[in-house]
């Protein structure tokens, strides 16, 4: 019993320091540094109105985030929007802490690491709905003296509440900044307040290529002739029953137009019918940077006839797409889908 139990403590031991270590020579900002990130992101939170989003972000090394990202909050859309954030790591490589801002709203994600640091899993701990009153904007806050000029903005907490996290042109604080201004920083942010709008949303990500391939003369030829699988879902409760669906589309480059053509499988619930195997035809376009592009569905059949769905590469050699639908109508349009390459 003695040698069972000594066993079993050598065991916890040994998988606690397994978790909390990092690669060998590698340090914690080298891990998450070392490549661009997609993302997605949906509500885990059905009884209210909600928000999904999927994008990359690409962390710098003066621990801020450059972000792009497609988001639908509450049936209203935004495609390709540039903005900024911050990070803090453990320095363990478990994980760590992830500030995003979008034009006065910002949300903390704290995360873990997953298969084999390939990727990460993710929850909001924090949302904010706007600038706190009286700071308008980062160049406001900083005349009026709330901004910490030293650290560039947003070390203070008046600051923070402004700025959400990232001070003048994105750069945080600086590392000369005292404790009480880092603290400051990491505080928590003002929960959301537009009301009606959860606060709750999970996610994943997963490292991804930067850049098109070298030699690629005509974009859409990265998808010519590959097959994807791929399902959709409701990523947000938007006041009625969500559509799910799956199934497979083949891409190809046809004299510089991008063509789609497959079948899919859709159920709709209490709001409409199952449709099966409906032959679906459609278009894909590239980003100019091969970040993502855009995938239309068309030819689904009766209740919502297509999907545009904008998308991010996850993955190595543009293997996985995180979509999201950025053409909504009503509660059924609100759809966000994963795609694999077969």
């Amino acid at each position: 019993m003695n040698t069972t139990l000594r066993l079993l403590a050598l065991f916890s031991a040994a998988t606690a320091a397994s978790w909390a270590a990092c690669p060998a020579g590698v340090t914690a900002n080298q891990l998450f540094q070392s490549s661009p990130w997609a993302f997605q992101l949906t509500s885990s939170d059905m009884s209210t109105a909600g928000s999904a989003t999927v994008g990359m972000f690409q962390p710098l090394a003066n621990g801020t985030l450059k972000v792009i990202q497609t988001f639908s909050t509450n049936l209203s859309t935004g495609r390709q929007a540039e903005s900024g954030g911050g990070y803090f790591l453990n320095p363990d490589c478990s994980g760590g802490l992830l500030i995003f801002t979008l034009n006065g709203f910002a949300m903390q994600l704290e995360f873990v690491y997953t298969n084999g640091n390939q990727g990460l899993v993710f929850v909001t701990v924090d949302m904010n709905g706007g600038p706190a009153p009286g700071c308008n904007d980062e160049v406001t806050a900083l005349n009026d003296g709330c901004c910490n000029t030293r650290a560039q903005g947003c070390c203070n907490d008046c600051c923070y509440n402004c700025c959400g996290g990232v001070g003048l042109q994105g750069v945080a604080c600086d590392t000369n900044a005292t404790g009480s201004e880092k603290a400051a920083l990491k505080a928590p942010i003002k929960p959301l307040i537009a009301a009606g709008v959860t606060t709750t949303l999970t996610g994943v990500a997963r490292r991804t290529t930067l850049g098109c391939p070298a030699g690629l003369v005509d974009r859409l030829d990265l998808l010519n002739n590959t097959t994807w699988t791929f399902r959709t879902f409701a990523p947000y409760y938007a006041g009625t029953a969500g559509a799910t669906s799956m199934g497979t589309f083949t891409l190809f480059n046809i004299s510089g137009s991008g063509r789609l053509a497959g079948s899919e499988t859709i159920s709709y619930g209490a709001a409409g019918p199952i449709v099966r195997q409906a032959q679906i035809s459609g278009r894909y376009i590239l980003n100019a940077d091969c970040s993502g592009g855009e995938i239309m569905i068309m030819n689904r059949g009766f209740p919502l006839q297509y999907l545009q769905m904008e998308f991010f590469f996850a993955g190595p050699n543009f293997s996985q797409m995180y979509m999201l639908n950025d053409s909504v109508g009503d509660g059924l349009a609100v759809v966000a889908g994963i795609a694999k390459k077969q």
